[in-house]
């Protein structure tokens, strides 16, 4: 799903790269 940083505290509500 996410990686790390921002995207991963966003991964709950959008995928993240």
């Amino acid at each position: 799903c996410g990686q790390s940083g921002i995207f991963r505290l966003t991964e709950f509500r959008l995928p993240a790269t």
